[in-house]
């Protein structure tokens, strides 16, 4: 996955009972999550993708959606964090479908 935009990297809440297993091992997308304050939903998953360390174990799993709210985001879910952890962040802030 190309990932282009603002740079953002802070944690956001995701709502774990809109995520439905993937199938994949990976986790899947939620439908739902809090950034900074304010509630976003997910209305549709663009691009899924993996961030792989060099000797090529996955280290990033990566989501770009667009919102119900009409943002085009990308967020991620860290694999290898400290136990109790968030490893969920906000990646990159691509653009707002409202700012068109």
């Amino acid at each position: 996955m190309d990932v282009r935009g603002r740079f953002i990297g802070e944690p956001i809440e995701v709502d774990t009972a809109t995520m439905v297993p993937s199938g994949g091992g990976g986790p899947s997308c939620p439908g739902s999550f809090r950034w900074r304050g304010r509630a976003y939903h997910v209305a549709r998953v663009l691009e899924t993708g993996r961030r792989l360390s060099p000797d090529g174990y996955v280290r990033q799993h990566r989501f770009r959606v667009v919102t119900a709210e009409g943002m085009v985001c990308v967020i991620a879910c860290d694999r290898k964090v400290r136990r109790g952890a968030n490893p969920w962040q906000m990646l990159v802030v691509e653009e707002s479908l409202r700012d068109r």
